[in-house]
């Protein structure tokens, strides 16, 4: 499917296509099956396991579990990309926003002649919809196209896909801010797995655009074996970031209302910069090597006992 979705976003036709495929796929199935029929469903096709709802082990499983039972309405605000900026100032951390360029309604508002060379855009409603853009011109011969998947995204309902509720009722708008990074690879993308306010694994993924790669590290940057579903493994261990520990305590910070949540952060030019905060991370439709880890990442995942 990976191979689909990049093939599609260099020819963006067949993307609008692929896109509206999908929307009706999962129109169909969101009137199917129930929000625990269709979990129960993908957890087993993903992952090859039966789900246990009754008492969870894996890592995975607990995240289904959570799916279904823990409705903490902040997680919502967090999980909109537009209104979690906010959060992220309540929590004294407005020095690690990237910039705002502009905010939309649909893509009609969008005048391409007044944003830069370069930028992202992204829809605050969903997860991985978005348009990087490092030419602008190129852009320009497949706008017509983009602003018609764009319109597909603005309308969909992205909870329905995953049964992440988090994502039912955010405000639909589009996101301009500002590109960081390599054109070609991208950024150093960290990703602070936390749980009850405490960073216990850290992933570090590279070359997002290109030959996209993983690693997993503990919380003192110690390499771990693993591989959990992308690409593939990089080469050895990597340098440990100079701003290691003030990443931590900035996800310490933004997870400490949370069970459990992963906090993405970058790193450019000397800054730390705010991705996202994720509390389904990869859906939990994934599996682990070693098999075990999933269990050791279940210890660490407390599920809460007062559900409000």
């Amino acid at each position: 499917m990976k191979s689909i979705i990049d093939y599609s976003k260099n020819y963006i036709p067949f993307l609008y296509f692929f896109v509206v495929m999908k929307k009706l796929k999962y129109d169909f199935l969101s009137k199917k099956y129930t929000d625990k029929e269709s979990i129960t469903h993908s957890y087993k096709k993903r992952t090859g396991n039966e789900l246990n709802l009754e008492n969870p082990l894996r890592y995975t499983e607990k995240l289904q579990w959570l799916k279904i039972n823990y409705k903490n309405p902040v997680l919502t605000l967090c999980a909109d990309k537009y209104a979690v900026k906010q959060y992220v100032k309540e929590k004294g951390l407005e020095n690690i926003l990237n910039e705002t360029i502009g905010i939309y309604k649909s893509p009609e508002e969008i005048e391409l002649s007044e944003l830069p060379e370069k930028f992202i855009l992204k829809t605050s409603h969903s997860s991985g919809w978005n348009l990087i853009c490092t030419n602008k011109q190129k852009l320009a011969k497949n706008w017509y196209w983009w602003k018609k998947v764009f319109n597909v995204w603005l309308k969909e309902d992205y909870s329905k896909y995953y049964r992440e509720w988090a994502y039912k009722g955010i405000q639909p708008l589009i996101i301009c801010e500002k590109f960081l990074g390599d054109p070609v690879s991208g950024l150093n993308d960290y990703k602070f797995y936390c749980f009850n306010g405490e960073v216990k694994l850290i992933q570090l993924n590279v070359e997002r655009y290109s030959n996209h790669k993983e690693n997993f590290y503990d919380e003192n940057w110690n390499y771990i074996p693993l591989y959990a579903g992308v690409n593939g493994m990089l080469d050895g261990e990597q340098h440990k970031p100079e701003k290691l520990e003030e990443m931590k305590a900035i996800s310490e910070v933004l997870s400490q209302d949370f069970p459990h949540c992963r906090v993405d952060l970058f790193e450019w030019n000397g800054k730390i910069y705010f991705g996202e905060i994720t509390f389904f991370s990869g859906s939990g439709y994934f599996r682990m090597n070693p098999d075990e880890f999933d269990f050791k990442m279940g210890e660490w995942l407390k599920l809460p006992v007062n559900l409000n």
